[in-house]
């Protein structure tokens, strides 16, 4: 019986329809008035700006950095920053460094825009879990799975306090007044420890579900919880009163930084989707859709941008129309 249709019409018919997704993907970004880029690694796994510098700062899955131009998106310069996978990866404003640490235990603290490395230790021998700049930019904050948490100076990389906690911590992080400790293990709660007090003040439920990710605001006692089925919950660092739920990201957030002005949000899903929101309204103010799965960073950018990577090398800087502060 003679087939309806050969195989070389039907390779035909498959690579038009490709053809078609991947200009109406291109048409899609276009219209949302976006700027496409293609970075020069893939398996994106952070984004940082320093909006004072022009300058977009990608990391990635090997541990490499690439520097880009936020008018553009023009590419810079490409740097080694670590043999292993980046876990943090945070832009200081107030003094144009960038921090990076990655999970074979080390630290690093670049001079921007020149690119050069300005310090490097390890901060945990075995390995980091979790590592995150304190809100003044003076110190950082590592864990690596055990009971032991570190806050280490960023001016000379020793260490100032280590922190010894009655169970394992797989995440931690100082709120805006360095009086709160939050800490997270595998499980369903966040703890707040008082650290005048020493010992937890409260812990902050996630209905049932994992810990996510959280991130502290940088002027305010903020803390922005996402659980592990995509809900983020906004919190009062100092009491952990629930301020806010932001509902209508429907797929698995995997990333989401808090803006300079501690009012508003975004966020990345595994959908391809990026959402701007209002914290203490919990409204929605922008909704992006980038036609690809698996968003896994996002950074807001000071000139009425934010950027978003995801798992394959590309960047896309998404203008917001969004008022800036002052």
């Amino acid at each position: 019986m003679k087939p309806i249709i050969s195989r070389n019409e039907l390779l035909a018919i498959v690579a038009t329809v490709l053809l078609v997704n991947g200009i109406i993907q291109l048409w899609m970004i276009w219209a949302q008035d976006a700027v496409y880029v293609r970075a020069p690694y893939g398996n994106i796994k952070a984004l940082a700006s320093l909006p004072a510098e022009g300058l977009l700062i990608a990391g990635y899955g090997e541990g490499q950095l690439s520097l880009f131009k936020t008018r553009n998106g023009e590419l810079i310069r490409n740097l080694v920053a670590h043999e292993s996978p980046l876990i943090c990866l945070s832009a200081i404003q107030a003094t144009s460094d960038v921090v990076t640490a990655a999970q074979d235990g080390s630290v690093c603290v670049w001079t921007m825009p020149a690119g050069k490395l300005r310090l490097r230790w390890v901060a945990h021998k075995h390995g980091l879990t979790d590592a995150r700049v304190t809100a003044d930019g003076l110190g950082v904050v590592t864990a690596n799975g055990t009971r032991k948490v570190r806050l280490w100076k960023l001016s000379d990389g020793t260490l100032k306090t280590e922190f010894d906690l009655p169970k394992e911590v797989m995440f931690a992080g100082l709120d805006a007044s360095r009086h709160v400790l939050a800490v997270a293990a595998n499980d369903r709660r966040i703890e707040l420890w008082k650290l005048t007090q020493g010992k937890p003040q409260t812990s902050v439920s996630l209905n049932g579900k994992q810990v996510g990710k959280f991130v502290f605001g940088s002027t305010t006692c903020t803390i922005a919880v996402v659980n592990s089925s995509g809900t983020i919950t906004i919190f009062d660092a100092q009491t952990g009163k629930q301020r806010q739920r932001l509902a209508g990201q429907n797929y698995t957030v995997h990333a989401m930084e808090l803006f300079a002005d501690d009012h508003r949000l975004i966020s990345g899903a595994s959908d391809g989707t990026v959402c701007v929101w209002d914290i203490d309204s919990g409204a929605q103010l922008r909704r992006f859709e980038s036609r690809r799965l698996h968003v896994g960073s996002v950074a807001f950018i000071d000139d009425g941008k934010v950027a978003s990577g995801g798992m394959d090398n590309t960047i896309i800087l998404w203008d917001c129309n969004l008022p800036m502060l002052p």
